[in-house]
């Protein structure tokens, strides 16, 4: 209970600004999670202390911290969870014009998704997916990526991402 509680309160301190105060909160969540064996815990702390990273452009400290996350709910049979650092790591690799492997990472987090169901990350990834073949001006593949996330959106009620695709 306690590394729930120190996880929470790293997301208020990352919400309020205090990014040194959240990965402190954060180590010790981690540190609890792993004492208690905890690999739920484990891997959704190493996901968010990834993102944290990321926002910070500590890019090596992000991958670093995504891959073991990825590995975790690999091990423990987490699918969404293994999507879901699938994904976080496919932007990081987006955000560095590492095409190939942003490519590979949504591709593979896209089958996860469609295998266990969850119409909502599916419909996130795919309009990544179209962002990503924008940006790399291959237009049929950007189009078709981006015409089935704002159906996806509109058939789920996702206005902010129906939103969001329809601007891309």
């Amino acid at each position: 209970l306690l590394g729930r509680i120190l996880s929470e309160l790293a997301i208020v301190c990352e919400f309020q600004g205090q990014m040194e105060d959240a990965l402190t909160h954060y180590e010790q969540a981690l540190a609890i999670h792993r004492e208690v064996h905890n690999q739920l815990q484990e891997g959704i702390v190493l996901s968010n202390m990834g993102i944290l990273h990321r926002i910070q452009g500590r890019d090596d400290e992000s991958k670093r911290h995504y891959e073991q996350a990825l590995a975790i709910h690999r091990r423990i049979g987490n699918k969404r969870a293994e999507g879901i650092a699938l994904c976080n790591l496919a932007n990081l690799f987006s955000q560095a014009d590492q095409v190939e492997q942003a490519l590979k990472s949504f591709q593979e987090s896209l089958v996860i998704f469609r295998e266990t169901g969850d119409r909502r990350d599916e419909t996130l990834v795919r309009g990544n997916l179209g962002d990503l073949f924008l940006q790399q001006n291959q237009l049929p593949e950007a189009l078709e990526h981006l015409e089935c996330a704002v159906s996806a959106s509109r058939e789920l009620g996702l206005k902010r991402a129906e939103g969001a695709f329809l601007g891309a």
